[in-house]
């Protein structure tokens, strides 16, 4: 009850475009599907050997060139 008159005077997190990161990543990936059409298996993968991974190649790709668009750093 006592936090019920708790006003927030700045916010923790000074990055707004991080809300839409998924929007530009769908994109990213649009557009790499439509450059890599014969390169890639129907999964987005180059095909090879081995197991199917769970996040596919084209997917990888996609969100790293979502990532260095934005400037994000982060490997994690």
């Amino acid at each position: 009850m006592m936090f019920s008159n708790l006003v927030v005077h700045k916010l923790l997190s000074t990055n707004h475009r991080m809300h839409n990161l998924y929007t530009k990543f769908v994109k990213s990936l649009e557009i790499c599907k439509r450059f890599s059409n014969k390169l890639v298996n129907e999964q987005g993968n180059i095909p090879r050997r081995g197991p199917i991974p769970k996040f596919s190649d084209l997917e990888v790709v996609a969100l790293s060139l979502t990532a260095e668009a934005e400037s994000i750093d982060s490997e994690n």
